[in-house]
């Protein structure tokens, strides 16, 4: 019997090697083949090393003539180029599409200096290379959080989408930014704000019609209907800058200011 299942296991070794296009290798403690329905399932301690990634998980299933499987159970991918490590409770895979599903499924990367939680994640490959997160989304990377419903993240363009309400926080400066379809540039750790913009800081609150906040320097270059309020007064005007200056925080206004105290 035991030898039968290695004759099976090694069938669907040579089996995905052809049909993946790529060199796979394959083990589980159970292998069963439906040669009717053309469905390969693989049970017990899944392993799959392929040449981008491997991956581990408690059952396996393969539709042949669909071209697509899926995973489930104990999910950990490991993608080898990106040093990216993924957790989660299922995978579908078809053509060049992943989508992975946990509660929450958790990213980690960047030599475990990021750390993104979700509960659904779509992969694409391709010319339009893409990791689109869903449900209670959360991206933590140094002492700044990303959250949003939805973050569709473009990793050749070092671009990340936030299509809604979002927040972008950094808890130990008290530091609290929400806007709607934000555009964060990753080279530059920039956000761009197309939309009215709440900004909560730790000495007052700030509301514009849109601008920019760039991160390395925490600097704000908002425009369109400034609000700036603190305890005891406000001021209203059409542009604010902010910038350090020696170690301190400076606002500059600009253009149809009101001060009120």
């Amino acid at each position: 019997m035991k030898d039968w299942n290695k004759l099976l296991l090694i069938g669907v070794l040579l089996f995905l090697s052809v049909t993946l296009r790529s060199q796979v290798q394959l083990r589980a403690d159970n292998v069963d083949i439906d040669y009717k329905n053309q469905v390969w399932t693989l049970r017990n301690k899944v392993f799959m090393n392929a040449k981008k990634h491997s991956l581990q998980a408690d059952e396996m299933y393969y539709y042949r003539s669909e071209k697509r499987f899926f995973a489930t159970g104990s999910l950990f991918i490991h993608f080898y180029e990106e040093n990216r490590k993924v957790w989660g409770d299922f995978l579908e895979q078809k053509d060049n599409i992943k989508t992975v599903r946990g509660n929450p499924l958790k990213v980690v990367d960047r030599e475990g200096k990021r750390e993104i939680t979700a509960s659904n994640l779509t992969m694409t490959e391709g010319k339009k290379k893409s990791m689109t997160f869903l449900g209670n989304v959360k991206i933590k990377e140094d002492d700044s959080i990303i959250s949003s419903d939805k973050i569709v993240y473009y990793e050749d363009q070092g671009k990340i989408d936030l299509p809604g309400m979002s927040l972008i926080s950094k808890p130990q400066e008290n530091l609290e930014i929400r806007s709607r379809d934000v555009v964060y540039n990753e080279k530059n750790k920039e956000s761009v704000f197309v939309n009215p913009v709440d900004i909560k800081r730790k000495d007052g609150t700030i509301k514009a019609d849109g601008g920019t906040y760039a991160e390395k320097e925490d600097s704000l270059n908002l425009k369109g209907n400034i609000v700036y309020k603190e305890e005891k007064r406000s001021i209203n005007s059409d542009t604010l800058v902010s910038r350090k200056v020696g170690g301190e925080k400076v606002l500059t206004f600009e253009d149809n200011i009101t001060l009120t105290e």
